[in-house]
């Protein structure tokens, strides 16, 4: 069997994934056993306090295995981020610094953990630029599949240019766009003509005397042949239909797609002049401009990106309701956005970030700016994210219970780790499915296990976890006793105290 062509790095398979100190924002290794849910530790509420915007401040990765934990996975509709560039270059508040091999570690776990996020009918949006581009697409094919890669859009952000020495100036940014399925959710943009646009509708319809333009219905990527009434057509290699085959024969039967040469040649749709409607987007941004200083969205954020940016991304691939993340919130453009256009959003940004630009600039939205607003969607909720449950006694070499885990805290972070819902029971704190779990920091004894097991339904199961059992515990079949912290699935840092 040949071997799969794929994308090598220095430390790609030693088992390490890549965090950020939140304090001094410096990478660190860890294992990947210990990148584990955290609990989402609310701080505070702001404008509606039944809204379920989330702002999370904490280092990503933790956060998003956080939000699958929480019954997240498959429910985003739309994802923008807009990650570290691998610049060299130190922002005031960023560090764009890492070595290749780091960021190639970094995006590649991160993007997993979005991908299973990710709606089967969700899009994704990558912004990146020269020097992180194409690595980034290696990712994202290997992912997501090159059959679901859809755009690379080019975004003008740079309008004058300084005449070069050693090259042509770079004025442009790259977002490349994936989908988790064949049939995301997508909504043509449009823009005002230009003076050349009309005259590119050159033909005219017979029947209504509408204009129209022939325009390829092929994008690159990879797919099957498809059937054009009693025609099987295959794309050109590297390229795939830009229809379903259902799509393809209602448009055959409407007279959408004309043969060219004579009706022997390549399929093309037609597209309609409409001088109301605007010109239609294509993967050429220029009419987007940057954000400057004076600007009245501007929050003075280095790498800010204009509103107009994210009103266009999440336009075309969310409806009003729909959940959009972005786990690079930085100064929070796409939650104040997705907030105007009546999205649930989530944002998770790492350290002081968080708090100095998003929180006040979401704050400042929801407390009214005569935004859009869905019923139940005018505020959000500000978490941080707890520390590890479970963590290395720096005397004794040890796995013990973190100090700070304790009543409460300690039954939603096990069921967390655990994979458990929380039930609101007294007794029954969790459920899987029919299994049942309870967490207790009390001495398990044979009357404490017939109590609980009392409560049990034929066809139930029940797991108990506690600090310490009564030697020679004898449980039934449909009942297993845990202690915590040998026996969870969670692994465990290696500082007291500390990750």
């Amino acid at each position: 069997m040949p071997e799969k062509l794929e994308l090598r790095w220095p430390g790609k398979d030693d088992g390490f994934a890549l965090v950020r100190d939140e304090r001094t924002g410096d990478p660190k290794k860890i294992p990947h056993d210990e990148v584990q849910p955290r609990l989402l530790i609310e701080q505070a509420r702001y404008g509606d306090a039944d809204a379920k915007n989330m702002l999370i401040r904490g280092e990503n990765l933790f956060a998003l295995k956080s939000l699958l934990a929480a019954g997240f996975a498959g429910k985003i509709k739309l994802i923008y981020i807009d990650p570290p560039f691998n610049t060299g270059q130190t922002f005031e508040h960023y560090d764009d610094g890492l070595e290749n091999s780091l960021w190639l570690t970094m995006m590649r776990d991160r993007v997993a953990l979005l991908r299973d996020l990710l709606a089967e009918d969700g899009s994704i949006y990558v912004h990146l630029d020269w020097r992180s581009g194409h690595y980034g697409r290696c990712i994202l094919d290997d992912l997501f599949g090159a059959t679901n890669f859809r755009n690379e859009v080019i975004w003008q952000k740079i309008r004058v240019v300084k005449a070069q020495s050693r090259g042509f100036g770079n004025v442009h940014d790259m977002i490349f766009t994936y989908s988790a399925g064949e049939n995301p959710i997508f909504y043509q943009q449009y823009r005002p003509h230009d003076e050349n646009y009309e005259a590119k509708f050159d033909k005219v319809d017979p029947e209504t005397g509408q204009r129209y333009q022939l325009v390829s219905m092929i994008q690159k990527g990879q797919g099957p042949p498809r059937m054009f009434g009693k025609r099987t057509l295959s794309p050109p290699p590297g390229m795939h239909w830009i229809w379903t085959q259902e799509r393809i024969d209602e448009a055959m039967l409407n007279g959408e797609i004309e043969f060219t040469s004579g009706g022997k040649g390549t399929p093309r749709k037609r597209q309609y002049y409409d001088p109301d409607k605007g010109q239609p987007v294509h993967d050429l941004w220029t009419d987007i401009f940057p954000v400057n200083s004076q600007a009245k969205e501007s929050v003075n954020f280095d790498t800010q990106k204009p509103e107009a940016l994210l009103d266009r991304v999440i336009q075309a691939s969310s409806n009003e309701g729909d959940w959009v993340l972005d786990c690079f919130a930085g100064s929070g453009t796409t939650g104040a956005v997705a907030q105007k256009l009546g999205r649930k959003w989530i944002m998770v940004e790492l350290g002081e970030q968080a708090q100095t630009f998003a929180l006040p600039r979401l704050n400042k939205l929801v407390a009214g700016e005569g935004q859009k607003v869905l019923s139940g969607n005018g505020g959000f909720r500000y978490y941080v994210l707890g520390e590890p449950l479970v963590i290395t006694d720096n005397k004794l070499g040890v796995p013990v219970i973190n100090p700070k885990y304790d009543n409460g805290l300690l039954v939603q972070a096990v069921l967390l780790q655990e994979g458990f819902t929380q039930t609101g029971d007294s007794e029954l704190h969790g459920r899987n499915g029919s299994a049942f779990a309870h967490v207790t920091e009390e001495y398990v004894t044979p009357t404490y296990l017939k109590r609980l097991t009392s409560r049990l339904s034929e066809g139930e199961a029940l797991v108990i976890y506690c600090l310490k059992y009564a030697p020679g515990l004898q449980s039934p079949k449909n009942v297993k006793v845990k202690k915590i912290p040998r026996d969870l699935k969670v692994k465990y840092a290696t500082v007291h105290g500390k990750e």
